[in-house]
């Protein structure tokens, strides 16, 4: 009987350890989703500031989510268009849909 119940307890704890790992990968998972999302809208949305406009995008501001049964992310966040000396900050949007390894941009606005 003790050798049962101590077969128990270490069948629980390797359970315990798969769950762990599987929650660190799927966050693995996400977090680079999240970089892959933010990047395609990044590029999308440099492309529509007008030269000689720079960009500079501020990661801290930056907002994600994926619903994983349409494959749709929502990217938000902030970027600062530098024009010579000034500096105007506007806020971002882009809804994108996963194809296969790959992104299509659905909107990618600036407000």
């Amino acid at each position: 009987m003790l050798a049962l119940r101590e077969t128990g307890r270490s069948l629980d704890r390797d359970l315990e350890q798969h769950v762990a790992e599987e929650g660190e990968r799927g966050q693995a998972a996400r977090e680079a989703l999240a970089r892959d999302a933010a990047a395609f809208c990044q590029g999308q949305i440099a492309r529509q500031v007008k030269p000689p406009s720079r960009v500079r995008f501020e990661a801290r501001e930056e907002r994600f989510g994926y619903d994983p049964a349409r494959g749709e992310a929502l990217v938000v966040g902030a970027l600062d268009a530098l024009d010579g000396g000034a500096s105007a900050r506007h806020e971002y949007v882009c809804r994108l849909k996963r194809q296969g390894g790959s992104w299509l941009a659905l909107l990618a606005a600036i407000r």
